[in-house]
């Protein structure tokens, strides 16, 4: 059974798109990786990592490698960002994204836009889809634990068990977990947060590198759209035109 650990990244208010993307890999793969990650963390001082708090300096690496001026210690980040992205293209092939723009989620009617409970939640639906389209296999679910958005992708999970009878026979179940704590989902914000950047046309060097070196193999990219009488569960998935 595969393990596949999605995350979120851009909102509604101040992002072009939101991104729900994730990784998929046999449990070994999962310990595989785990172990490299800790490995690298642990010689950079670190005891997990995230990509908002390295790009800002904050979270977790607030305060890491001040003993370092400001070019060494952006290049040791950069360096360290590299080589864990390295490590999880390595051990880790099949990549999942589901997005959704601002633009045409708000286009929607205000009635449609609350049925589909928010844009996050469409972008999550893709991202499932995309799984489901993208291998055979059996899969189990972990998600982020972060309580704004639990509640509902929980709800979305339950409502796709009734109306998707592949789903339901598919996946065996959900979790979420704090990413500190479990590296796969500390890998599928790396992956969320680099693709929504380079979607966006951010162009930072370090997530455009890392972007590179995450969609050199099986990368599954959906985007999901709605008519104006869809309900959460029903969206359209489509190849984007362009990237």
């Amino acid at each position: 059974m595969m393990v596949a650990a999605f995350d979120e990244s851009g909102h509604l208010n101040d992002s072009k798109m939101v991104v729900f993307a994730g990784c998929a890999a046999d449990p070994d793969q999962w310990a595989v990786l785990g172990a490299k990650w800790k490995q690298l963390l642990d010689a950079a001082g670190l005891p997990y990592t995230h990509m908002r708090s390295a790009m800002g300096y904050n979270g977790v690496y607030k305060g890491w490698r001040h003993d370092l001026d400001a070019k060494e210690r952006e290049a040791e980040r950069d360096n360290l960002l590299e080589s864990l992205a390295k490590e999880l293209e390595s051990a880790v092939a099949v990549k999942l994204v589901g997005w959704q723009t601002a633009a045409s989620f708000k286009k929607l009617p205000k009635d449609r836009q609350k049925a589909l409970r928010g844009i996050n939640y469409c972008a999550f639906e893709g991202c499932i889809r995309s799984i489901l389209e993208g291998t055979k296999q059996p899969f189990m679910l972990y998600c982020d634990d972060a309580t704004k958005y639990s509640n509902t992708v929980l709800n979305l999970y339950h409502d796709l068990k009734v109306t998707n009878p592949d789903f339901r026979k598919r996946c065996g179940a959900i979790a979420f977990a704090e990413d500190e704590m479990f590296a796969p989902v500390q890998a599928a914000d790396m992956f969320a947060y680099c693709y929504r950047s380079h979607l966006s046309n951010e162009k930072r060097p370090i997530v455009e590198k890392i972007y590179d070196i995450l969609t050199k193999r099986h990368e599954d990219d959906r985007l999901i759209e709605y008519s104006e009488t869809a309900k959460l569960g029903t969206g359209i998935l489509a190849k984007p035109k362009t990237k």
